[in-house]
C-alpha cells in the first residue's frame, strides 16, 4: 500500500488532564482505533507524550510523529500549542502532512517489546525485585491498592507473591518466573482481577539478576469528574526496601544520562 498524503489538517483540543475533548475526523478515528473515546484520555501514545511535555513545560512543540492505528502506520507533522488563556488549560494539536502506510510485518521480538511497553504504561502496581523475587522497590497508584501497599511496606525483602492470591498456581515460593508471567491474581482489598507481568533483568546468556513486576487490572476504576480527579486523586505509594537504594539508583544511572541527552537534543532541535 503506497503512501496516501492528505491535504486536510487534523485539529484537536485536550484539557488539563490530557483528555481529548474535540478532534477532526482523522485524529478522532486514530484516537478511537487506539482504544480511546471522545472525550477521553488521548489514546495515541506518541501524541500523548508530546501533549504532556507541552502542557507541563508551557512550550510549543512541533515535531514529526509516527503511530500505529491497528492496521496501518500513520505519520505526520504535529504542532502542540498550550492553551495559555486559562490557567490549567490543555493544548491544541494541529496535524499536517497526514500520511498512511501499510505497517511492516512485526517480528516476534518487536511484538513482545511492544506488549511489554503497553503493560508498563497500563500497570497500576510496579515493583523491582531481586533474583529471588524479593521486594526492593515498589510503586502503587491504584485506588484499591492501599492494603497491598501496607502489606509490602510492613514486610520488606519478602517474596512479593506472598502478599497476593495467585490463581491456578501452587503456593510454593518462589515459583519460577516463567510460570508466573501472564498469570492472574487477586489483591487484598481489591475487587478487580489482575494480570501479572514478570520480566527478567539478565545479562546476555546469564541467569536473571532481578525482575520487573507489573500488575495490570482487567478494567479501570470508574472515571471521575475533573473536580474529583483534582481533589480526590489516589496517592501514589513508593517505597525503597531496606538497603536497596544504592543498587537501584546505580544500575540505571547511565540510562538516565542518555535519556537526558536525548531530551535536551530534541528540545534544542
Amino acid at each position: 500500500m503506497e503512501s496516501q498524503p492528505s491535504l486536510l489538517a487534523a485539529r484537536g483540543v485536550t484539557d488539563e488532564h490530557d483528555r481529548l475533548l474535540t478532534a477532526d475526523d482523522p485524529l478522532a478515528q486514530l484516537h478511537e482505533r487506539c482504544g480511546g473515546s471522545l472525550p477521553g484520555i488521548l489514546a495515541v501514545p506518541e501524541l500523548l507524550d508530546l501533549v504532556q511535555q507541552g502542557r507541563r513545560m508551557g512550550l510549543r512543540i512541533a515535531r514529526e510523529f509516527t503511530a500505529f492505528d491497528g492496521e496501518d502506520m500513520v505519520s505526520g507533522y504535529v504542532r502542540v500549542r498550550p492553551l495559555e488563556e486559562q490557567e490549567g488549560s490543555g493544548c491544541e494539536l494541529l496535524i499536517e502532512n497526514w500520511q498512511s502506510n501499510a505497517a511492516p510485518e512485526p517480528n516476534s521480538r518487536d511484538a513482545a517489546e511492544r506488549l511489554n511497553a503497553i503493560d508498563r504504561a497500563c500497570a497500576e502496581v510496579t515493583a523491582r525485585l531481586d533474583a529471588q523475587q524479593r521486594l526492593q522497590l515498589f510503586e502503587i497508584t491504584a485506588g484499591d491498592g492501599q492494603e497491598l501497599a501496607k502489606a509490602f511496606a510492613s514486610a520488606p525483602a519478602t517474596i512479593w507473591s506472598e502478599h497476593v492470591e495467585l490463581k491456578g498456581l501452587a503456593h510454593r515460593q518462589p515459583l519460577h518466573w516463567r510460570l508466573i508471567d501472564g498469570a492472574t491474581c487477586k489483591l487484598p482489598g481489591s475487587q478487580r482481577e489482575w494480570r501479572v507481568r514478570l520480566l527478567p533483568l539478565q545479562p546476555e546468556n546469564g541467569p536473571p539478576t532481578g525482575f520487573e513486576l507489573f500488575l495490570v487490572a482487567d478494567y479501570p476504576l470508574d472515571v471521575q469528574t475533573a473536580d474529583e480527579v483534582q481533589d480526590d486523586r489516589p496517592q501514589s505509594h513508593t517505597q525503597l526496601i531496606g538497603g536497596a537504594l544504592t543498587p537501584v539508583l546505580r544500575q540505571p544511572i547511565s540510562r538516565v544520562i542518555a535519556n537526558a541527552e536525548t531530551i535536551r537534543a530534541r528540545l534544542a532541535g
